[in-house]
């Protein structure tokens, strides 16, 4: 059909066998691809606007360990690494720098690594367990602790996970399956929360988010997913329930990084302006739509009338009895403490005789 893709664009002369092709999220024309072959395994960064025959920056901080995933942080001046010597690698690519390394438990396959938040502080890993089983770990990217881990069912397929840096949602497709698996992570305890799952009509064999902008707001959808089935693509809105839509959900929908460039690939590479490093924030608020922050308060129905009176009852103060006693734990308390306070050496109901002569039995 037309407007198939037939001719390349250009063609990076990149040796070995392609493990991870990447783009910067916020500058343009900046590539990050990782490879293995006979010298180790290399990521190099490519500038799209020069000649391609030679990388921009060959960063050889892997040895001979095949990378498996890479991700880039918000401000995109560092980039997390997962291989299969079982490491995580914090890396400064300018640099050609190890920032942090350390070992997780998640196994040395199908491993998936991603910064939690702007401080960099703390790496969600995503990959398996000893025992075989998928497990999701919140390490501490300094000094290597693992907060938390847990391991979760699921599916035998290749994951194919999708981390939405504003809700903190794990999205987890599987290929071969019929599902997408939803975990809400957290940097403060309990740091992993195991919510439902979407259920599709058909297997999964590609699984791709749309960047925020791309939400319809007023339907309260949160993400919109691309599914590659069988004989389609198919789009996924994953929406929450509120009770006043009309409203702009701002605790849902925060401000979100833009997906426009923050600088171009020859200020990033110069490292000339790194204050000017990291995403411009846009609001995703509809025009003409109030915050639900700001909203008048809610006019409450008849039956939570009726609910909100009845808890009023029972928190209201019970009558109290003659002796000022709200339950009878209390009156049988009374009683207890008013029998320690008796005599209880003789019993004051034991009739007493009166003492007699011997001369009054006589006739």
């Amino acid at each position: 059909p037309s407007g198939d893709v037939k001719d390349a664009k250009m063609t990076l002369e990149c040796s070995g066998k392609i493990l991870v092709v990447l783009f910067h999220p916020g500058v343009k024309d900046v590539l990050l691809t990782c490879s293995t072959g006979h010298e180790g395994c290399h990521m190099r960064l490519w500038d799209l606007q020069e000649d391609c025959k030679a990388e921009k920056l060959l960063i050889d901080v892997h040895g001979e360990a095949e990378v498996m995933c890479a991700s880039f942080n918000v401000r995109g001046n560092l980039v997390a690494t997962t291989a299969k010597d079982g490491q995580v690698r914090i890396i400064d690519p300018r640099k050609n720098k190890v920032v942090h390394e350390f070992p997780v438990a998640q196994g040395q396959r199908d491993t998936f690594v991603y910064f939690m938040d702007d401080t960099d502080k703390l790496v969600a890993v995503l990959g398996f367990s000893k025992g075989g089983a998928r497990e999701i770990g919140i390490y501490d990217a300094a000094t290597g602790k693992c907060l938390k881990d847990l391991e979760v069912e699921g599916d035998s397929g290749a994951m194919m996970p999708h981390f939405d840096i504003d809700t903190k949602l794990l999205y987890v497709a599987s290929a071969g399956a019929p599902s997408v698996q939803f975990f809400l992570l957290s940097t403060k305890a309990p740091y992993i929360e195991q919510l439902s799952r979407f259920k599709s009509q058909h297997d999964f064999k590609g699984f791709v988010m749309a960047p925020k902008v791309e939400c319809a707001v007023r339907k309260v959808e949160i993400n919109v997913g691309w599914q590659l089935a069988k004989n389609e693509i198919k789009r996924i809105s994953f929406t929450v329930p509120r009770k006043r839509a009309e409203f702009f959900q701002d605790d849902l929908f925060v401000p979100t990084a833009s997906p426009a460039p923050f600088m171009n690939s020859t200020e990033w590479f110069s490292q000339k302006h790194t204050e000017k490093e990291g995403p411009v924030y846009v609001s995703l608020q509809p025009n003409g739509m109030m915050p639900l922050s700001e909203a008048p308060e809610e006019k409450l129905t008849e039956r939570q009338i009726k609910y909100h009176q009845r808890k009023k009852e029972a928190q209201a103060p019970k009558a109290k009895g003659c002796l000022g006693h709200e339950n009878s734990a209390e009156v049988r308390q009374h009683f207890q403490q008013l029998a320690e306070l008796m005599d209880t050496s003789s019993n004051p109901w034991d009739a007493q005789g009166e003492d007699q002569e011997d001369s009054d039995w006589s006739d």
